[in-house]
């Protein structure tokens, strides 16, 4: 029987412990070890106003100059209709010699002057400078007349004889398509045998 000495058993005890030791300090995820933690690598925030991925050039869209835009009309719409009372033509100063008229009804399109002329049915005439300084319209003798609404009552003949007729004079006067005019005598010019006169006429 061989007879091992008691320092090589305790030795050999010694030896045994350690690679024990040793073996159970490194393994991974064992039981009576610890598992080794998982190295993890922090990856550097980019510098501010660094681009972190790669980008796109926008598209320029080129739009082309029209100029400014041009109201539309709505479709099927009609010309307005002129304001009842509104004035219709304005104008100082007309002078008027004896056997000429003019039309009260006659807008700047239809005439610049009127239709002054000679005749007293002359192209549709309704004020009328008769050769002997009287009036022929379809007029009457009014205080004032600021408005339509003013003329627009009862009294109308057909002359003012010319003892009335006088600087100051006030006339509210119907024309041929039934519209309202204001005429207001300015002067009387018996050597030149003519007056000046102020109309308005009124829608």
């Amino acid at each position: 029987m061989l007879l091992v000495p008691a320092a090589a058993v305790v030795v050999g005890a010694l030896i045994t412990g350690v690679f024990a030791l040793l073996s159970g300090g490194h393994g991974s995820g064992s039981e009576g070890g610890s598992p080794r933690p998982t190295p993890t690598v922090a990856t550097p925030a980019a510098p501010p106003g660094t681009a972190t991925g790669p980008t796109r050039s926008p598209t320029a869209t080129a739009t082309a100059a029209t100029g400014p835009a041009t109201p539309e009309s709505p479709a099927g719409s009609a010309a307005a209709t002129p304001e009842r009372g509104g004035v219709r033509r304005a104008q100082d100063g007309l002078v008027l010699v004896r056997n000429y008229g003019i039309d009260l009804d006659a807008t700047v399109e239809d005439s610049v002057t009127w239709r002054y002329g000679e005749g007293v049915t002359a192209d549709g005439h309704d004020f009328y400078h008769w050769h002997n300084g009287t009036i022929g319209a379809d007029a009457r003798v009014v205080a004032a007349a600021p408005d339509r609404a003013a003329c627009e009552t009862t009294g109308y003949g057909e002359d003012i004889s010319a003892k009335q007729v006088s600087s100051g004079l006030v006339l509210c006067v119907k024309t041929r398509e039934d519209r309202y005019a204001r005429v207001t005598v300015t002067k009387v010019d018996l050597e030149k045998k003519s007056m000046t006169i102020d109309v308005v006429v009124w829608n």
